[in-house]
């Protein structure tokens, strides 16, 4: 398993988010990191380089991760959320 899944599945369990809004941000995060996986390959690293540095560029914190939980959690968002469950 990949280094890119192992975060994003451990950024999965600490989203204090409901669903849809959980799998949104991930899909969200998992973009963000397979096209700065590819800039870095595009660039000339390694597979294995291109996923360290694409990791390292991400913000994965508790914090950023609730920073992005409170903005996906405003109560617009979370009625709307409510309506398409």
């Amino acid at each position: 398993m990949s280094a890119i899944t192992d975060a994003l599945r451990d950024a999965y369990q600490r989203l204090a988010l409901p669903q849809p809004a959980r799998t949104r941000v991930l899909l969200e995060l998992s973009g963000d990191l397979e096209d700065m996986h590819r800039l870095y390959v595009d660039q000339g690293l390694s597979e294995e380089d291109a996923e360290r540095r694409a990791l390292e560029s991400l913000d994965l914190s508790d914090a950023a991760l609730a920073g992005l939980s409170a903005v996906h959690c405003q109560p617009l968002r979370r009625f709307l959320d409510r309506l398409s469950s």
